[in-house]
C-alpha cells in the first residue's frame, strides 16, 4: 500500500504561533514545528488508499495543540501510525500514544508532569487556580497513557513525577510503544508543515535550515523588525515620537 509521511518535527506549538514561524520562513529563518491546522491539512491531503505514518522527533510543546492532534490520530478513519525517529518528550509523547505505533531501536520517550511556561505571576489565587489547572491536564494526560498502556494510574503518576525518559526496550515493556522498528518504510510520498511534495530516495524532508551564519540571522532579524513595523504602522508612529522629542528637547534649549 502506498504510504504518506506527515512529520511531527521540532516544537509543537499553537495555530496562533504558526503564523510566526510562517512569517519567519519567508525570510529565510526555517524551524522545524508541528501545529494543528497543519496537521489536519496534511491529513486531508493524503491520496486516497494511502497509508499514514506519522514520523515524530521532537522534543515536545503546547499540551493543548498535542491534544489536538493526538485526537485527529485516534479519530482517523483510515490507516495510520505513528513510529518516533529519535525523541517524542513532553508533548509529543501524547501524539506518539494516539494509537498504533513503533520506534527506533535508538529512540526515547520522555513523560513528566505539565508545566506552566515563563510569566506567570498574581496573587495566590491566580496561582492556586494554576496549580489546579495543572493538575487537571496531568489528568488528561494520565488517562491516554493508561489506555494505551493499560499500566495502573498510580504507576503511570510515578513515572510522571520523577520526569522519566524511556528507552526503547523500556517504552515497549511498559506497553508505550507496540514495537521497535529498524526503521520506518520509505514513504512514496512527503506531507510537511509548509506543503506537500513528492519525496525522493535519501531526502530528509521539506525543512532546510540553510547556513546560518551571525551575519545572516542578524541580517534577517533587521528585515523582519522592519517588516513588522510597516505591517503595524509602528514605523509612523515611531517617526511622530522621534518629532516630538527633538521638538521637546529644542523647547528645552530655548528655555
Amino acid at each position: 500500500m502506498p504510504q504518506t509521511r506527515i512529520p511531527v518535527h521540532g516544537t509543537i506549538i499553537t495555530d496562533d504561533d504558526a503564523h510566526f514561524y510562517d512569517l519567519l520562513a519567508r525570510h529565510g529563518l526555517v524551524f522545524d514545528y508541528a501545529a494543528p491546522a497543519a496537521f489536519r491539512a496534511a491529513l486531508e491531503a493524503v491520496p486516497a488508499g494511502d497509508s499514514v505514518l506519522v514520523d515524530i522527533n521532537s522534543p515536545g510543546g503546547y499540551v493543548s495543540a498535542a491534544a489536538e492532534i493526538y485526537d485527529m490520530i485516534s479519530g482517523y478513519a483510515g490507516d495510520i501510525r505513528c513510529h518516533v525517529t529519535g525523541v517524542a518528550g513532553s508533548a509529543a509523547s501524547l501524539i506518539a500514544v494516539a494509537g498504533r505505533n513503533s520506534i527506533d531501536r535508538l529512540g526515547t520517550l520522555y513523560v513528566h508532569n505539565s508545566q506552566l511556561g515563563a510569566g506567570v505571576s498574581g496573587n495566590h489565587n491566580e496561582f492556586e487556580s494554576a496549580a489546579q489547572g495543572l493538575r487537571a491536564t496531568d489528568d488528561n494526560i494520565v488517562a491516554a497513557y493508561e489506555h494505551k498502556t493499560g499500566l495502573p494510574r498510580e504507576e503511570i503518576l510515578d513515572l510522571m513525577e520523577r520526569s522519566t525518559t524511556l528507552s526503547a526496550a523500556r517504552a515497549v515493556e511498559l506497553g508505550f510503544i507496540d514495537e521497535i522498528s529498524d526503521g520506518a518504510p520509505s514513504p512514496t510520498a512527503f506531507v510537511g508543515s509548509h506543503g506537500i511534495t513528492d519525496i525522493a530516495p535519501g531526502t530528509s524532508g521539506l525543512i532546510d535550515t540553510g547556513n546560518l551564519t551571525p551575519e545572516r540571522i542578524e541580517a534577517l532579524a533587521k528585515a523582519l523588525s522592519e517588516l513588522t513595523l510597516a505591517d503595524t504602522g509602528i514605523t509612523e508612529g515611531r517617526e511622530n515620537m522621534d518629532e516630538n522629542l527633538i521638538a521637546a528637547d529644542e523647547a528645552t534649549d530655548e528655555a
